[in-house]
């Protein structure tokens, strides 16, 4: 199944129709964007709809998490011809895609993307999943949505710093699949992450992984290649959830793509210096180039990430500028020489 991806400037005209013929509708959002945009989308449902409220977060990001929403389902009487409507960022459309493809072994379900990361990647796909002890998306399945509903007057209400932290998703996509996502980043200013420029860049990475996704939907080949800079990115955003301040995705990714563009500079898949122009675009957005944590500690991490098989881990490394290669095998002290170029 496709999803239908829907690039709008309204809501209102374009939701109401997808939401026909169901039993039930029921909305689900994070608690960081219902306060926003809930009340909104209700009234553009123009169907009798039921909204429930969570507490979004990475640490949410849990079975737990799961049983309560598929608990608070049940509660309202939803059935298999009923539909879900995820509201909310990255996060959100993880678990409420996961609920949506679990309940009753699974219900139609469509996402309204409102961070930079959901919009240009996340909401893209049906890859959903939870946390499981401390590692990234270890329990998930693909349920593809629906439809997907891209309208940028959802980052309206998002802080700067989520709005720059989406860039790590974007450039990743430009460094790895299509360069001219960069040209659009090469005319934003540091500090001036807004307009029509944004919007391109998130329109170009969102078709590219449309495209990628198309090709090859259950990520048995292609659709690797848009997990570059994701083994070292998870690691280290999973390590940091439990310091002062962990890591949102997108500055995760970002260290990640670093890395893994050195490792491939290392393992003679790229040009040297490919690392020095991927760093210079995480520096330009703030986006963060090193982290205070133990090579062992990423290393530990990133030996059981899912994507590996057996004891192997398969690597996503770009080539050059827009164009990368998946399933490389490295040598091991080129991964532990990659880390320590993000260690503080």
């Amino acid at each position: 199944m496709k999803s239908k991806v829907i690039f709008t400037n309204n809501t209102a005209r374009d939701l109401p129709e997808l939401c026909a013929g169901y039993t039930k509708i029921v909305i689900i959002s994070g608690d960081d964007t219902a306060g926003h945009w809930l009340s909104s989308i209700e009234k553009c449902v123009k169907h009798d709809a039921t909204s429930i409220v969570f507490e979004s977060g990475e640490a949410n990001k849990n079975l737990a998490t799961i049983e309560n929403l598929c608990r608070q389902l049940r509660g309202l009487g939803v059935d298999r011809k009923s539909l879900v409507i995820s509201l909310g960022g990255g996060v959100t459309n993880d678990i409420v895609g996961f609920v949506a493809a679990t309940y009753m072994r699974g219900v139609d379900w469509l996402t309204i993307p409102t961070t930079v990361v959901a919009q240009a990647d996340a909401s893209i796909g049906g890859k959903t999943g939870v946390n499981l002890g401390g590692y990234k998306n270890m329990v998930g399945n693909f349920h593809m949505p629906k439809a997907v509903l891209i309208n940028h007057e959802y980052l309206k209400t998002l802080p700067e710093e989520y709005l720059v932290e989406g860039l790590g998703e974007i450039i990743k996509m430009g460094f790895i699949y299509d360069k001219r996502i960069l040209d659009y980043l090469d005319e934003l200013e540091s500090g001036r992450i807004e307009g029509k420029a944004l919007q391109k860049a998130i329109e170009l990475a969102a078709k590219a992984k449309i495209e990628v996704v198309e090709k090859d939907a259950f990520e048995g080949g292609q659709r690797k290649i848009v997990n570059f800079g994701h083994t070292i990115g998870h690691a280290v955003e999973t390590t940091s959830l439990w310091s002062d301040k962990p890591l949102k995705h997108g500055e995760a990714v970002s260290l990640g793509i670093i890395a893994e563009t050195y490792l491939s500079e290392l393992e003679g898949v790229c040009p040297s210096g490919l690392s020095d122009k991927v760093r210079d675009y995480c520096h330009k957005f703030g986006l963060p180039e090193s982290i205070d944590q133990k090579t062992g500690q990423i290393l530990e991490k990133i030996t059981a990430d899912k994507k590996n098989i057996g004891n192997t881990i398969y690597w996503v490394l770009p080539t050059g500028v827009g164009k990368g290669i998946f399933d490389h095998k490295a040598d091991p002290e080129n991964i532990k020489s990659a880390i320590e170029q993000i260690i503080k």
